[in-house]
């Protein structure tokens, strides 16, 4: 039989109780996932202040979140030798271009620490509840029209693209 979770999931409900109100958090949806399984999904709090309460389904803006998991994606990637982290990026995305010559110095390092010298942010389809199966491929449509805001390697500045 699968294992109980009760005592975890007891204090994982007083935890998120005291970081909510820690941190003025309005709402939060957390899920425990043991294998491929869902063993407790609950959300607390209030959406909007109004009483619109959040369920486990209830979808949130990943936000920056999403460049921790790019970075250890990646790093999965180099631990089993598929990637090499100063390899230049053009070596396994070869369709990626920009105004700017030096594009083809920017190694998979210089993104995961954000010193590739990318203008910054894409904006459009910036906060988006669904799933954007060309997003990847407008990005770099935009990318290849611009220019480098600075040197590969020569400033870590936070970059969304």
């Amino acid at each position: 039989s699968p294992p109980s979770y009760a005592d975890t999931i007891a204090r994982m409900r007083s935890a998120i109780a005291d970081a909510m109100t820690e941190t003025d958090t309005r709402s939060i949806s957390i899920a425990l996932i043991d294998g491929e399984r869902v063993a407790w999904a609950q959300a607390f709090g209030d959406m909007d202040g109004r009483g619109t309460l959040p369920s486990p389904d209830t979808m949130y803006p990943i936000a920056s979140v999403s460049k921790v998991l790019a970075t250890v994606a990646a790093m999965i990637l180099v631990d089993r030798k598929l990637v090499k982290l100063d390899a230049p990026f053009v070596q396994y995305v070869p369709a990626f271009r920009m105004a700017s010559p030096e594009y083809t110095q920017i190694t998979v390092r210089m993104l995961l620490n954000h010193s590739s010298g990318l203008p910054g942010a894409e904006y459009r389809n910036l906060s988006t509840f669904k799933a954007m199966p060309a997003g990847a491929e407008a990005l770099r449509d935009t990318l290849a029209e611009q220019r480098l805001k600075d040197a590969p390697g020569a400033v870590a500045v936070d970059c969304n693209d």
